[in-house]
This record gives structure tokens, C-alpha cells and sequence, in this order.
């Protein structure tokens, strides 16, 4: 899938413009709408920025058009000088306890079950399509740090 081809390089020309820290890839307003109404993002507090997530999605299955929303927190992995020290079993081991059939489906699927603490949100930005500034609610799974939260 094409899509795969951009996850791990950087979709930005080197610069040290703000234009381009924010990043060149936006959210789609109709995705932006679906995502407010999920609870996933929120208008853009007054805290000045501390960091950007390159949104993407991409194609999970062909026949039906289904598309996973996808927050690469890419700069604030590397920066981030925190590593999680976590070491992690097989998934069954975890969700027997918090019934398996339930969280299996929904909850890890989805990704986005971990909330943000208000103060850290500004580290998760990005743009609509329109513009508007936008800040994850949900801690996003390719964090570093979020095994150790899970």
C-alpha cells in the first residue's frame, strides 16, 4: 500500500520555518467533524504549542472503504528523552482480566482509549484543512511512552 511508503519519512521539507514544524499534512474537515464528535480531538487551547502529530489514515479494508485514523506524534518520540521500561506480554494476558471479548473488539481497535491530561495536550497539535488548530484528547498509540500507560 502506498500509504505505508510515508511512515518513517519525513514528510517535510528541511526547514526551520514554523510553516513547516506545524507540518504539511492537515485533517480532512468531514474526518475532523467525526473526530470532535468522537471525542478524539478538541479546538486548541491557549497554551502555546509544544509539539505536532502528522495525521494520516489509511485504507483497512478495499471492498468496504473503511479507513483508520492514524496521529504519528513522530517529533515528540524523538525529542522525548523518557523510554518506556515496559516489558510486555502477549495481549491475552492483559485483557482476561478486563473481559477479553469486549476490549479485544472495540477498545484496542479503536486506539484512542488512554486520556490526554489538559496539560499535556498541547504536545499532540495539528490543522484542519480549514485551518483551525486542533489538540488530541486520547493519548495516540504510536507514542513511545504508551505502553508504560497502558
Amino acid at each position: 500500500m502506498q500509504v505505508w511508503g510515508l511512515v518513517g519519512r519525513s514528510p517535510l521539507p528541511p526547514s526551520s520555518s514554523v510553516k513547516a514544524r506545524e507540518g504539511s499534512r492537515r485533517i480532512p474537515t468531514a474526518d475532523a467533524r467525526l473526530l470532535r464528535k468522537a471525542g478524539i480531538i478538541e479546538d486548541a487551547s491557549s497554551t502555546i504549542t509544544g509539539g505536532w502529530i502528522i495525521p494520516f489514515s489509511v485504507v483497512e479494508e478495499k471492498t468496504t472503504g473503511l479507513r483508520r485514523w492514524i496521529a504519528w506524534p513522530r517529533d515528540k518520540n524523538r525529542d522525548d528523552p523518557y523510554e518506556a521500561n515496559v516489558p510486555l506480554l502477549h495481549i491475552s494476558h492483559y485483557l482476561s482480566p478486563v473481559m477479553a471479548e469486549a476490549v479485544s473488539c472495540l477498545d484496542v481497535k479503536a486506539s484512542f482509549i488512554i486520556s490526554l491530561p489538559r496539560e499535556t495536550r498541547h504536545f499532540f497539535r495539528c490543522r484542519v484543512e480549514d485551518g483551525t488548530l486542533v489538540e488530541l484528547t486520547r493519548l495516540p498509540m504510536g507514542y513511545k511512552t504508551g505502553p508504560g500507560n497502558f
